[in-house]
Parts: structure tokens; sequence; C-alpha cells
């Protein structure tokens, strides 16, 4: 009888596992129509219309946005590992970064050095910068998010 009870839950056991198994493969067969072993679904076609820039302020043949851009481009093909920390002299190496290095590098790409940009804007607008308790630090603020929407925000209202 216990021999019996054994069985039964054995049983159960291996009717469970087929069933669980069955419904995977049927899954699988169902979706096999829409996204078939190997092949890559194509990604929506987006066009977006060029803007004209004018500027070409480090006279390299490339407007300043398409210069940006590319700068930014390279920046995530560079691969650089995400470290956060201060630096003297502001610039981490290139092989290292966070999310506003890109940006700041970008513009570099283009010759402008966000560094001297941010700080000047906090030299001449402290009040928007109120964060900074009025102890900017240029090796610094230009790598903070918070700082660089405030820069950024000021800028585009002027």
């Amino acid at each position: 009888m216990k021999t019996s009870l054994i069985n039964k839950r054995t049983n159960r056991f291996w009717v469970v596992a087929f069933l669980t198994l069955l419904m995977i493969v049927f899954a699988g067969l169902r979706l096999w129509r829409y996204w078939p072993y190997g092949m890559v679904l194509p990604s929506p076609s987006v066009k977006i219309s060029p803007i004209a820039c004018q500027i070409d302020k480090d006279s390299d043949g490339l407007d300043d946005l398409r210069d940006i851009l590319a700068g930014a481009k390279a920046e995530v093909r560079n691969k650089p590992q995400y470290r956060s920390a201060y630096y003297q002299g502001g610039y981490p190496p290139e092989s290292e970064g966070v999310c506003t290095d890109v940006v700041g590098r970008a513009l570099m790409n283009a010759g402008y050095d966000l560094r001297i940009l941010v700080d000047k804007d906090i030299r001449e607008r402290p009040e928007e910068y109120s964060r900074l308790g009025g102890q900017p630090d240029s090796n610094i603020d230009f790598r903070g998010v918070a700082n660089l929407l405030i820069f950024f925000n000021v800028t585009l209202r002027d």
C-alpha cells in the first residue's frame, strides 16, 4: 500500500512536469511565428529632418550640431568605465566618466568647454545655483546633473 502511494506521487509529478513542458513548447511554437529564432525584428523607421546650423566654432568643417553629435557618438564608442570621483583639474581620464562627461566631451568636440561655460554662468547668476551655497568648485560643478539642468535651462531662456 505504501508503494502505491509513492507511485501515485511520482506519477503526479511526471504528469505535472509533462504538462508544464507541453505548455512551454506550445507557447514557443505560438511565438515562433512572430519572432523565429535568429531573426531580428525590424525596428520602426524614424525620419528626422536635418536642422541647419551656421556655426562651426572649431572650424573643422562640421557645423556645431553635427560636431556635438559626432563627439557624443565617439564617447559612447569609447566605452568609458563609470567612475564618479573628484578630479583636480575637473576632467576625468578619457577611460573614465559619468553621464555628464558624455555631454561635456560631446560639446568639447565642437569647441565648447562646458567647464568654462558653467563656471562663467555660476559667477554671473549665483542666485540660480543656490544649492552651491556660495561655494562654487570649478573642478566638479560642471559635472553635476543639477547644475547642468540649471545651466541649460537658464541659457535656453536668454
